[in-house]
């Protein structure tokens, strides 16, 4: 846990190659102790695919992601949050290499998940529908990303009320 910390606060100061250089040996480490395929390790993958992003090493950070996502599917319900949350780590780094296509059919995914895990109202799934807005107006689905917006802002009047901020 110190050298992941270690390599957070690296990372947080502007240090990247050095955050970069120490969350190599925490991946390393806890592959060789805890296993490939077990949360921690997947977690400290998660955050070295982070750190590569910030570096602009995008090809990298996509592998890790794309890893990460198969390696939980295998042990885990596509339903877990760790699964939902690896899923939703690969549509970001898709949507930042340009490849919005897959980072579309991803975040859909990700919204079909939420809306059976916690329902249409629940703040979580009405995010991921503000997120997948946003997806289908960087892919130039103007009619999607409209309804989209619709539905966040129906959610909006009717839990937060017509004068709160967000709505």
């Amino acid at each position: 846990a110190a050298m992941n910390n270690l390599g957070a606060s690296y990372s947080a100061v502007g240090k990247l190659q050095e955050a970069i250089d120490m969350q190599e040996n925490v991946v390393d480490l806890s592959n060789r102790i805890l296993g490939p395929k077990h949360s921690s390790t997947l977690m400290k993958w998660e955050h070295l695919a982070g750190m590569y992003r910030s570096a602009g090493r995008l090809d990298e950070a996509v592998a890790i992601r794309e890893k990460v996502l198969l390696s939980i599917r295998e042990v885990r319900s596509p339903e877990h949050p760790a699964a939902i949350r690896a899923l939703g780590g690969l549509a970001n780094i898709y949507h930042t290499t340009g490849r919005r296509d897959e980072a579309l059919s991803l975040r859909k995914e990700k919204l079909e998940l939420f809306h059976k895990a916690f329902g249409p109202d629940h703040p979580d799934t009405v995010k991921m529908t503000s997120a997948l807005a946003d997806s289908f107006f960087d892919a130039g689905r103007r009619d999607a990303e409209l309804k989209r917006a619709e539905e966040r802002l129906a959610y909006c009047r009717k839990n937060l009320g017509p004068e709160h901020a967000n709505t």
